[in-house]
């Protein structure tokens, strides 16, 4: 579920989810940075190890990308142009 209004997600989830870390909490992002919260165990993590986030506020997605799936269960619905796509400077 995504939300534009900068507010957390509204099934309670924060930022973001990070995929195979179900205990990391995404407090913040931006376009380029963001902020993690790691328990105990997952301080294992170094420099350069790569995590899958999938965030729950769209905004700081949308203009990077081409095009927006739509998705239903393992079915792409739809697929929509970016029209706002390369526009921030």
């Amino acid at each position: 579920m995504f939300t534009s209004d900068g507010e957390d997600s509204p099934i309670g989830t924060g930022r973001g989810f990070v995929i195979g870390h179900p205990a990391i909490t995404v407090a913040w992002f931006n376009e380029e940075h963001g902020v993690l919260h790691l328990p105990p165990e997952e301080r294992g993590l170094k420099v350069g190890d790569k995590l899958e986030i999938v965030p729950v506020h769209c905004c700081a997605v949308v203009n990077m990308l081409d095009v927006i799936n739509l998705i239903d269960g393992d079915q792409v619905k739809d697929v929509l142009p970016i029209a706002g796509r390369g526009r921030v400077r």
